[in-house]
């Protein structure tokens, strides 16, 4: 196929970057670097469009229960975890939730103040720290030091000693140019009096513990506190016209009073007594834990391949916060540091997350959308001209760690990430979308992003981020390395070539929703280099028939032209039928794009609304601004049904943006409003603006692509997959080349149901406007549970005693899923021997199918759909399998129905 020409204007408008034809690249999105001159596409007013694009394939759900777990502050009083205020920590109480007691080892590659440590500690449980910081490795060792009656004795005599000693000596201060500023003269002395003191203890234990407390006082008794990527002094206040500074001696003695000393002394008294409570009242089983004062980044020098149950940590953020300025009072003050050469030391080692990093350390990885999300970023809005460094050189670190995590893991390890995501100059930085993609490329799997709460941003920005604060959060990233590394074969594409029996495979690619593909979510779809690949091997050519009986949202039909191809579609489900027609007829550039205006101006000029769904309780599930703006944009369509296509891709757009203007949640594939998670819907004008720009880029671009007289043909008279044949026969349809599908899920999708809040709206037009109507339209659907009793009151034979044998094991456990079981294996016949009627001789059908579990028993749908095939005249050429790693919907868990993680592709050959 020769490459499409992109139009000049596009060109200068910067929309189109490294275009190559689609069918080497692969047209839309790529991931981290999948291929270097993948096609980028820049819509206009995109950042919104790119971050949400980013998040399609992920799961991310809301989960209020973390919100309290991911900051210190609520948990800065439990035992030990409080000796020494770490702002930037998370809680004990979220680590234990992922910690098991048949764990082996535990590891924190940035172990800060020893969270992760001490809760594996408490739980019995082995563990291994890094960081960097000297610090917090000090802080993490004396927290999960093990203390024995006779340690508890000895302290209580050095801190007795130390309490009572006297202040006398003048000693010299540190190097730390600002010290003078963070403490008053007197106080300073007395602290490093008290410091001469403690180190004169040998016992290194005693030592490190007399000197936490102490360290942890230090704030305290400063002129400073921690705040923001630094300290602020007190004396300086920030009033409505600005900051206003104080004098410091005069604070200074408003604070402190006349006697600093007593000052200094009461609080190391109060933290001491504190520290000396928890060892006695705490005790732990004997562990191993190791704390390594090194580079995440090394990780793998100290660890073992494969040793690692669990990893659990909090990287310092995208945001530029250097810790060395955090904590810079205690690392001079501490020893830690005696010369900035030793700090800058230090910073070259660390993690590339701020501008004092060693930034051309280590190199860069180009990743694609990192590369298209920076280029959003515009120089004159950016406090220091090294912000994009610093966020390549934080990503290719983090990678790094990923990748070494990955390899200490144990095979179904698990592995935990709090991160929150930042914003520079109005752009937002997705750190756990962008995480998350990067973990799936490494390979783990079961990628979820749990939103714990969304943060705020300076005021300066806020205004900007208006419509992005959705993305403005903070996350628990939670991902497990596969049981098995060797099962399945990494590939970009399927390839052409043979394949084996069995075979499994990994398709690396996120480029799933290209072109029209990104056209209105719909449930379990297949992804389109599946029907690609099958369209290639056996309809390369072009001018071929491809057929596609369960269509959904026409995956198939889209490939199926690009290649030159002739595609018919047929679907039971309306919705699925019209999503499939839209994304595959052509609208001339103008003519869409003078309609989509003229919707656009009428939105701005209709106040009020006509139109209005029946049901009793739609405030349940929309705002009373959703219900008002859903009507408006109903009644303006509603003035275009003089053209029918333009009408269809209207009902399109709009129905695909009802569900993020509901109170419904966004990603369940149950339709209801959750109580503890509280949805904040978002504008439906707004929201249908960017789908109609969106889609009308999408569907010209698309037809850039298609060759001269490709074409999808949608079957409206006769949509039934079981019973079509005649139908085709009689209107002179022509003979199909290859049959792709992917049926309906054995009991794992409710169609209807997952579209109920979309049908309030758009179910005039199919009759399905009431759940009545749309429980009964359920009824004719493939694989579905509801059924009336008196199907089920008898178990339902086949002509098939694999399937007579799992319908008898689960009939005694749930009659009616015995039924749903025999009826769905039935209908799979009934609908193979109607794909072979029209099927040409020698014609493939190929079958997408996952397997699951019906009442607990294990259904191996793709051994019986091959079964079946081979008993209708069609012989088995291929069977192998590929994982899932991108689904809209997540599937049923617990026992009703499994979590369906391959699909196994079925290659039938008409005999």
């Amino acid at each position: 196929m020769a490459q499409a020409a992109i139009s000049q204007k596009k060109r200068k408008e910067g929309l189109v970057f490294n275009v190559k034809p689609y069918h080497q690249t692969v047209l839309g999105k790529t991931f981290f670097g999948d291929c270097s001159q993948e096609t980028i596409l820049l819509e206009r007013n995109s950042l919104r469009t790119f971050l949400s694009s980013l998040e399609t394939g992920l799961s991310i759900k809301p989960n209020a229960s973390f919100a309290t777990l991911v900051n210190f502050s609520n948990y800065e009083n439990h035992p030990i975890h409080r000796w020494f205020k770490y702002r930037e920590g998370y809680s004990i109480k979220l680590v234990k939730q992922f910690l098991q007691r048949d764990e082996t080892l535990v590891l924190d590659p940035f172990c800060g103040s020893g969270t992760t440590l001490l809760a594996a500690k408490e739980e019995g449980l082995s563990s291994i720290g890094f960081d960097i910081n000297p610090v917090s490795t000090f802080i993490s060792e004396v927290k999960t030091a093990d203390y024995s009656e006779e340690d508890i004795i000895t302290l209580r005599k050095l801190i007795g000693k130390i309490l009572n000693m006297s202040v006398e000596n003048k000693l010299d201060k540190p190097e730390l140019s600002i010290i003078d500023k963070v403490f008053n003269e007197e106080i300073l002395n007395v602290l490093l009096c008290l410091k001469e003191a403690i180190n004169e203890v040998k016992e290194k234990k005693h030592h490190d513990f007399l000197k936490l407390g102490w360290l942890s006082i230090l704030e305290e008794v400063s002129n400073a506190r921690k705040e923001g990527n630094g300290i602020k002094y007190r004396f300086t206040k920030r009033t409505p016209n600005g900051y206003v500074t104080l004098p410091q001696k005069e604070w200074e003695e408003k604070a402190f009073g006349k006697h600093k000393k007593n000052f200094v002394f009461d609080a190391l008294k109060e933290k001491y007594s504190e520290m000396l409570y928890d060892i006695e009242h705490s005790r732990f089983k004997t562990t191993k834990t190791l704390i390594y004062q090194e580079s995440a980044l090394a990780i793998d020098k100290h660890i073992k391949k494969g040793t690692i149950s669990t990893v659990i940590f909090s990287p310092p953020y995208a945001n530029s916060f250097d810790y060395f300025e955090i904590f810079k009072v205690e690392l001079w003050m501490g020893d830690f540091v005696k010369n900035y050469e030793e700090l800058k030391n230090l910073r070259r080692k660390a993690l590339r997350s701020n501008v004092n990093s060693e930034l051309n350390s280590s190199g860069t990885i180009k990743f694609a959308e990192l590369d298209l999300l920076l280029s959003f970023l515009k120089e004159d809005k950016l406090w220091d001209d090294n912000i994009k460094k610093v966020l390549y050189g934080y990503f290719t670190d983090m990678k790094i760690v990923l990748e070494k995590a990955f390899e200490c893991l144990k095979p179904n390890g698990e592995c935990v990430i709090v991160v929150g995501n930042s914003a520079y100059g109005g752009v937002i930085i997705p750190t756990d979308a962008l995480l998350a993609h990067i973990a799936k490329k490494i390979g783990f799997e079961g990628v979820e992003i749990n939103v714990a709460r969304h943060l705020t941003t300076s005021s300066q920005q806020k205004v900007e981020l208006t419509t992005l604060k959705e993305h403005l959060r903070e996350s628990v990233i939670v991902m497990r390395k596969p049981s098995k590394e060797s099962t399945y074969t990494k590939v970009v594409e399927l390839p052409q070539f043979s394949i084996p029996k069995g075979k499994k495979f990994i398709i690396t690619s996120n480029n799933v929703s290209y072109l029209t593909h990104v056209i209105h979510k719909y449930p379990a779809k297949f992804i389109p280099q599946i029907p690609r690949w099958a369209i290639s091997k056996y309809a390369s050519s072009g001018k071929c028939i491809v057929l596609d009986p369960f269509c959904g949202s026409g995956t198939t039909l889209v490939e199926g032209i690009l290649l030159g191809n002739k595609s018919y579609g047929i679907d039971i489900d309306p919705l699925a039928r019209l999503i499939s027609k839209v994304k595959t007829t052509h609208l001339e550039k103008e003519r869409l794009d003078t309609a989509i205006q003229d919707v656009i101006n009428r939105l701005g000029i209709k106040k009020t609304a006509e139109f209005k769904p029946s049901i009793p309780n739609l405030s349940h599930w929309f705002s009373n601004d959703a219900i008002k703006k859903l009507g408006i944009i109903r009644d303006v369509i509603e003035e275009n049904k003089s053209d029918k296509d333009i009408y269809d891709f209207l009902i399109v757009a709009y129905s695909s943006i009802i569900r993020r203007a509901s109170n419904a949640d966004n990603q369940s594939q149950k339709t209801y409003v959750s109580h503890t998670n509280i949805k904040e819907p978002e504008d439906a004008f707004d929201l249908f603006k960017r789908k109609l720009e969106q889609y009308s880029v999408r569907l010209q671009q698309l037809f850039e692509y298609v060759p001269q007289g490709a074409k999808a043909h949608i079957l409206e008279k006769s949509s039934d997959a079981r019973n079509f044949s005649s139908h085709w026969i009689k209107t002179g349809c022509p003979k199909v080349d290859i049959a792709i599908t992917s049926p309906p899920y054995l009991k794992a999708v409710d169609y209807v149901y997952t579209h109920m809040a979309e049908y309030f709206w758009i179910g005039d037009l199919f009759g399905l406007q009431t759940m009545k109507q749309q429980n009964n339209s359920e009824q004719q659907y493939m694989g579905t549970k509801r059924v009336p009793v008196a199907d089920y009151s008898t178990r339902l034979e086949t002509n098939y005693d694999s399937i007579n044998l799992l319908t008898e094991l689960v009939y005694k456990k749930n009659k009616k899923f015995a039924y749903v079981l025999a009826k769905f294996f039935i209908d799979m016949e009934m609908n193979i021997r109607e794909v072979r009627k029209v099927l040409k001789d020698g014609g493939h059908y190929i079958i997408v199918i996952g397997n699951n579990k019906v009442a607990g028993v294990p259904i191996n749908s793709n051994k019986i759909i091959s079964e079946i095939g081979i008993r209708n005249g069609f012989e088995l050429e291929n069977m192998f399998a590929y994982k899932i790693r991108n689904r809209y919907m997540r599937f049923p868990r617990k026992g009703r129905g499994g979590l369906i993680t391959e699909d196994w592709i079925i290659d039938l050959r008409k005999a």
